[in-house]
């Protein structure tokens, strides 16, 4: 499933091959969550942790700003 909608560059490819390929490539990765259960499959909570520092920074600026200082 091929299409080339102009007659240069490469040929685009659709979402499932992508993904496909993408799963391929990462095999080893993706099994790993199998093998090993305590491996995480995202960094959802490292990035979930980020957010917070980053609302709580935010929380302390706007107080700081109230009390004046």
């Amino acid at each position: 499933m091929e299409k080339n909608d102009s007659k240069r560059g490469t040929c685009v490819k659709g979402k499932g091959y992508n993904l496909l390929v993408r799963f391929q490539d990462r095999k080893e990765g993706i099994l790993l969550v199998l093998k090993i259960p305590w491996v995480p499959f995202t960094n959802n909570v490292a990035e979930r942790d980020l957010r917070m520092d980053e609302g709580a920074a935010k929380s302390f600026k706007v107080l700081a700003n109230s009390l004046g200082r």
